[in-house]
């Protein structure tokens, strides 16, 4: 999960154990941390390569768009990415569609809205 809000993690990872997918769950806080930690996995082929990527846009240090433009430019190309975002900005949208990000799923503003991340991440991963 690349997401710099402490409490958009707490929420995220709630749904996540909700809908049973909370075994390793790795919080990178900005993009340069995320993608650092994506090329220490490439270093050392010992720890799994991520299922999933739940990726905020509005990262500090690397943008979110830049971040899913690294994965799908790199060895990470097949990992699924699901845009969790605030961002209601059609170029997002469209840029983020067009570098193969599988969901984009915007941000409520109640945790029983923010459940149904689990059914887009549930969608995903059951491809």
């Amino acid at each position: 999960m690349v997401e710099d809000n402490g409490t958009d993690v707490f929420v995220i990872k709630r749904v996540l154990h909700e809908c049973g997918l909370d075994h390793n769950v790795h919080v990178a806080t900005d993009g340069q941390q995320a993608l650092l930690y994506l090329r220490s996995l490439s270093d050392d082929p010992s720890p799994p390569t991520p299922a999933l990527v739940l990726l905020d846009l509005n990262v500090p240090k690397v943008s979110g768009i830049e971040v899913l433009r690294q994965l799908r430019a790199g060895c990470w190309s097949q990992i699924p990415v699901i845009i969790v975002t605030s961002s209601v900005s059609e170029g997002d949208r469209r840029a983020v569609q067009a570098l193969g990000a599988e969901a984009y799923f915007q941000k409520p503003d109640d945790l029983a809205a923010y459940m149904e991340l689990a059914d887009v991440i549930n969608r995903i991963l059951a491809r």
